[in-house]
């Protein structure tokens, strides 16, 4: 008989980078209310960001407006106007 747990073996870069998106903005809401969560949250978008391996650049974008508004850094900025043509596409 198929096991349901076999659904949390996917490779989903897409998912992933969704979710890091909300760990981002929650790591930007929460700063002054929970310092050691907004922290947490914010290392585990960063490190999904590194980690995370794409076929298309676009599912990114999402991540990249919100570790931009978090962390204010150049990189992210960069990957924005790095790919406006094929966000502009989409």
């Amino acid at each position: 008989a198929p096991d349901d747990r076999w659904v949390f073996t996917e490779d989903n870069p897409g998912r992933e980078l969704e979710v890091a998106a909300g760990m981002a903005a929650a790591g930007r809401v929460l700063k002054k209310y929970n310092d050691t969560l907004a922290r947490d949250c914010l290392q585990l978008a960063t490190d999904l960001w590194e980690k995370t391996k794409e076929k298309n650049p676009v599912q990114r974008v999402e991540l990249a407006v919100e570790l931009l508004q978090a962390t204010g850094e150049a990189k992210y900025a960069t990957f924005l106007t790095d790919n406006i043509p094929a966000i502009t596409k989409n």
